[in-house]
């Protein structure tokens, strides 16, 4: 049966070979010690399922199938949810998650233990290296690089102003490199081209092409949103900052002078 396969990202569609499967009564595998799941997809020619990995876990009623095209790998202890479409070449490591609502390109290869926590469009010819996370609202353009254990953020301020709360995915644009650890601050936007060292914390938009290195740590005042108390933890108003250790030692200080002050008629030598 010929059926048009959804757009990937901004790629024209084309039309695919789709092979429906399906498993209606899930049962254990006793002899292998393997557990076989529903799935609940539709692929390409020569797409293979390694035994223990879940395509189409539905989440919601009337969810859509997991929609693969051709020559897709998807190895053990993967789960991608239903509503997710994926090109061709695909390939993932071990344990990997794809949430709903995720639109893949071709030739991309997600490695063991990535989250991919939904609503996410990753374009052509993307690597994701192991144990990284991408949470929900992020784009990612062309032959992008993301190295071990890169971390994006979408949440300004966990657990404040919940009344005020947007989530702001980083955009990662064509051609851009993301060394091993790296961290990007929620709303980020990574020019073309650009490089970002191991273990750089990038806080602003990096402009293409632009080469940044990682930098060393360090303390700044906390913002007001952040020093409200949350769910009445003891402690949770104090914020640990250097301005904090600056006011303590001003107060210490004071006090000093005053017993200066008092003292000081009785150390008086006199003449």
């Amino acid at each position: 049966m010929e059926e048009a396969r959804p757009s990937i990202a901004c790629h024209a569609p084309r039309p695919v070979s789709l092979i429906a499967r399906s498993c209606a009564k899930p049962e254990p595998d006793i002899e292998r010690g393997i557990s076989v799941f529903e799935q609940f997809y539709q692929a390409g020619p020569d797409c293979q399922l390694q035994p223990g990995a879940q395509v189409g876990l539905k989440y919601r009623e009337g969810c859509r199938p997991v929609v693969c095209g051709a020559h897709a790998r998807i190895r053990s202890g993967t789960i991608i949810y239903a509503d997710v479409t994926i090109g061709d070449f695909f390939e993932t490591g071990h344990h990997a998650l794809i949430r709903a609502d995720t639109v893949i390109g071709d030739h991309v290869t997600i490695g063991s233990n990535v989250v991919v926590e939904g609503q996410v469009r990753i374009g052509n010819f993307v690597k994701i290296e192991s144990n990284c996370f991408i949470p929900t609202h992020c784009r990612l353009g062309d032959r992008i690089f993301l190295g071990p254990s890169v971390t994006i953020l979408n949440d300004r301020y966990p657990l404040r102003m919940r009344e005020e709360y947007r989530p702001e995915g980083c955009v990662i644009e064509n051609n851009a490199t993301i060394g091993g650890g790296v961290v990007l601050l929620p709303g980020i936007r990574i020019g073309a081209g650009s490089f970002l060292a191991a273990g750089a914390v990038v806080t602003k938009d990096v402009p293409r092409p632009r080469w940044s290195s990682a930098f060393q740590a360090r303390s700044e005042r906390c913002p007001s949103a952040c020093v409200r108390p949350t769910l009445h933890c003891p402690g949770s108003h104090i914020c640990a900052s250097r301005w904090g250790r600056a006011r303590a030692s001003i107060a210490l200080a004071t006090l000093l002078a005053k017993f200066g002050r008092l003292f000081w008629p009785w150390l008086t030598i006199p003449k």
